[in-house]
């Protein structure tokens, strides 16, 4: 009897201490400008840094609906997303798309329309880690309406733990908007557009019940919301260490007065506000609802009619997704054509700003088409972030290198054109104190008047470099016999000017399965790439496992927090009942009896239907075809990255 009570009570308190993996923000996200009156055919917009391998990117997207068109997302690494979820009232279509298990290094996202060209069209997205890789999406709503309560309609998730996201814009036109305000707990504000309308929130729900995805807004006015539940597994990323944007907010400056309230939910310790407006419309000062304190790097610098750019920042900023501002005061008229980006940064030092850099400057006049190159800015420390801007008198800037492109490209491309006003923003990594020069590309032709600046932020000293590597491995699929073997190309590549040793392995092999790299670590310099042969053997035909959540989770739709804290209860009832004095042996026998007796039925019933840490499908009957997923990891330092997974499948 003692031993079977011992047996029971270990796989109690190992039920106990499982936790399920958590959604996770990777601190990834993106708002962009609308479109306004004009009509376009694509919309590209940009995350602030380059995924990481394994992880999930939700797309929020909006536009005026027209007869006949379909949306679809794409991205620069080839990713695959999920038809839109989409809701209409009359005035607005608003869209959720995902994308399952992306490619480390995606960057650029592209909305697509075909039949027609809508317009009123903008974007936002967001990376997150821990979302199953298959069959993520467990369910979805929309709904529309008028008020200051905007909701997406109510659903029941089938499973716990499920990250659920909810986008939505306000669609009047009678009174412009003043606030967006999140949820109740846990419910957290991703961005909040006050100027085009759109905002997005999510939260995980730890237990699988109703929920009606809810945030506020003021005025009241018209309103159209979806919202997805995505279910959860140990999967992808986090971020790498280091200074990071964690979210960039494009916002488009119409016609007001001054000063112009902005809305800016912000998690980092450094705020940075880099504006380009149109000429003698210049910040003067920034506030915020939070007190902090706002500083210029330096006076506006414009070439004629190429903008002025200003960079301002709050250092050892007290930041929460419930902040209100920042608040632009400038001079002249407010006019329309002006274009303040927002930076959350995390991981800054407590006074950022490298002085010893300075803020640099360039401009000229260019007559023909091509590349401009533009600022030169030298950091005086390594593992820092170089912010720099460009603004143009004609056609559009598309790209820039070194480093993260960010301006938000339509096409066609309007003029004068609300998204950004066809001028370039860029974000960098510095790994070194190299100088760096932006070279940015453009399209259309010359770009005539330029002026561009660029500022150095510093992390804290000793902090390591912010940078990651992402990988590939070639083929995906292959076939290997029992005693055979498959040889398969890992590549390795730097991201945000990562330089270091990488050191390759394959966690949780199938029983049955080994592998072995030529070389092991591999060393990355900055921005390049390195291989490394990967070689697959197969000695026996592993065993049938139903392909797995690391983690216990029942398929009944029983609370397994609740379930959890069940187990662990009648664990602890257990071991007091296991130490009673041998006078009572007789109540205590009767006790352990009808306890385990329930306990069984309680595990029975919890783990029929659990999940373990396999990777294997199929039987493993002689003859019958099994199927394995060997995944193949990179680390190097904390920074660990999934390179890519192999389906191998055993005759």
């Amino acid at each position: 009897m003692k031993k079977c009570l011992v047996v029971i009570l270990l796989s109690l308190l190992c039920l106990g201490g499982t936790r399920a993996a958590i959604p996770t923000f990777a601190e990834n996200h993106v708002s962009g400008s609308s479109t306004q009156g004009n009509t376009v055919s694509s919309y590209s917009l940009r995350l602030p840094n380059l995924t990481q391998g394994g992880n999930c990117i939700i797309v929020g997207f909006q536009y005026s609906p027209t007869a006949g068109v379909t949306a679809s997302i794409s991205d620069d690494r080839g990713n695959a997303y999920s038809a839109p979820i989409s809701n209409s009232d009359g005035r607005q279509v608003v869209n959720l798309s995902f994308a399952l298990n992306i490619f480390a290094g995606t960057q650029k996202i592209t909305i697509t329309f075909s039949g027609g060209t809508p317009a009123f069209v903008s974007g936002l997205a967001s990376e997150f880690f821990n979302v199953a890789t298959l069959n993520a999406n467990d369910v979805s709503s929309g709904q529309n309406g008028s008020g200051t309560i905007v909701t997406a309609g109510s659903f029941t998730p089938s499973t716990s733990g499920d990250l659920i996201y909810q986008y939505a814009v306000q669609d009047s036109t009678s009174s412009p908007m003043i606030s967006w305000t999140q949820g109740g707990s846990p419910w957290t504000l991703l961005s909040a557009d006050v100027l085009d309308s759109t905002v997005a929130q999510y939260q995980v729900q730890a237990a699988a019940a109703l929920i009606n995805p809810t945030l506020t807004m003021l005025p009241s006015q018209n309103f159209n919301s979806v919202a997805i539940a995505l279910k959860s597994a140990s999967a992808g990323s986090a971020p790498p260490s280091g200074i990071r944007v964690v979210r960039v907010q494009h916002n488009s400056i119409l016609a007001a007065s001054s000063p112009v309230a902005l809305q800016f939910p912000c998690t980092g310790n450094l705020i940075v506000v880099a504006w380009i407006g149109v000429p003698l419309n210049d910040l003067t000062a920034i506030t915020d609802g939070n007190g902090n304190t706002y500083t210029p790097t330096g006076a506006p610098f414009g070439l004629n009619l190429s903008g002025d750019n200003q960079i301002y920042y709050a250092a050892a900023a007290t930041t929460s997704t419930t902040m209100t501002g920042p608040n632009l005061s400038m001079t002249g008229n407010v006019a329309s054509g002006s274009t303040a980006v927002l930076f959350d940064v995390t991981g800054a030092a407590m006074s950022p700003f490298d002085s010893v850099a300075g803020r640099s400057t360039a401009s000229l006049v260019q007559s023909g088409s091509g590349n401009v190159t533009a600022a030169s800015i030298t950091p005086s420390t390594a593992n820092g972030l170089i912010i720099t801007s460009i603004g143009v008198d004609s056609n559009t800037v598309n790209g820039v290198s070194p480093g993260n492109f960010l301006s938000a490209v339509p096409s066609p491309v309007a003029s004068p054109n609300p998204v950004d006003q066809n001028n370039g923003w860029a974000l960098n990594y510095n790994t070194s104190t190299s100088a760096e020069t932006s070279v940015w590309s453009t399209q259309g032709g010359a770009v005539n008047d330029w002026a561009s600046i660029a500022v150095a932020f510093e992390a804290p000293s000793g902090a390591g470099s912010p940078g990651s590597f992402s990988g590939t491995v070639s083929p995906t699929s292959a076939t290997i016999n029992v005693g055979g073997s498959q040889v398969f190309t890992v590549q390795i590549s730097s991201m945000n000017n990562f330089q270091g040793q990488v050191s390759l392995s394959c966690p949780n092999l199938p029983a049955g399965i080994s592998c072995q790299f030529t070389s092991t670590p591999v060393q990355i310099n900055a921005n390049a790439t390195a291989t490394a042969s990967l070689k697959v053997s197969v000695t026996t035909k592993p065993a049938a496992v139903t392909p797995l959540l690391p983690r216990l989770r029942p398929k009944f739709p029983f609370p397994f927090a609740t379930f959890q804290v069940i187990a662990e209860f009648v664990a602890l009832i257990l071991i007091l009942v296991l130490h009673r004095n041998r006078s009572r042996e007789r109540m205590r026998i009767r006790i352990v009896d009808r306890a385990a007796m329930t306990l069984v039925v309680v595990l029975a019933l919890g783990l029929a239907s659990c999940s373990g840490a396999g990777s294997t499908t199929g039987t493993g009957g002689n003859g019958t075809p099994v199927n394995v997923q060997v995944s193949v990891q990179g680390a190097s330092g904390t920074t660990t990255v999934n390179l890519g997974t192999v389906a191998i499948t055993i005759p």
